[in-house]
């Protein structure tokens, strides 16, 4: 991929749970995960997070399609120079906040199959007053 940082990318793995389900309609979800950038990048980071999942949608008999939204935290093991130019301290943040919406999409045929197409973000938005570190 091409962006402002370089060529770089990023492969991670990640746990997450559904811990409340109403009916077919939506889930409440928790997440860890881990994962390491390559190219330009070299940080590691982990992050856990609380997903908001919408799953009740007019076509599910055709394509299962579920929409998620998290928040969360997300601790790099270092800070990109990226970050550094668009943070409000010059050092920038290893903790900041995970920000990853996503959309599945499957068949009903293959409930346990899915493609997910998600955003990986973290972010300098002021949580918890931003604790930095």
């Amino acid at each position: 991929m091409r962006t402002e940082a370089g060529d770089s990318g990023i492969a991670g793995l990640a746990f997450s749970r559904t811990w409340y389900s109403f009916r077919d309609w939506f889930d409440i979800e928790t997440e860890v995960g881990v994962a390491k950038r390559y190219g330009s990048l070299q940080e590691a980071e982990v992050w856990g997070a609380l997903y908001g999942r919408w799953r009740l949608f007019p076509w599910n008999h055709i394509v299962r399609t579920s929409f998620a939204i998290s928040t969360g935290l997300n601790y790099a093991s270092g800070v990109p120079f990226y970050e550094v130019l668009r943070t409000e301290t010059p050092e920038g943040s290893r903790l900041l906040h995970f920000f990853s919406p996503e959309i599945t999409l499957g068949l009903p045929s293959h409930p346990d199959l899915d493609l997910v197409l998600r955003v990986h973000h973290r972010s300098g938005g002021k949580i918890f007053g931003c604790v930095r570190i």
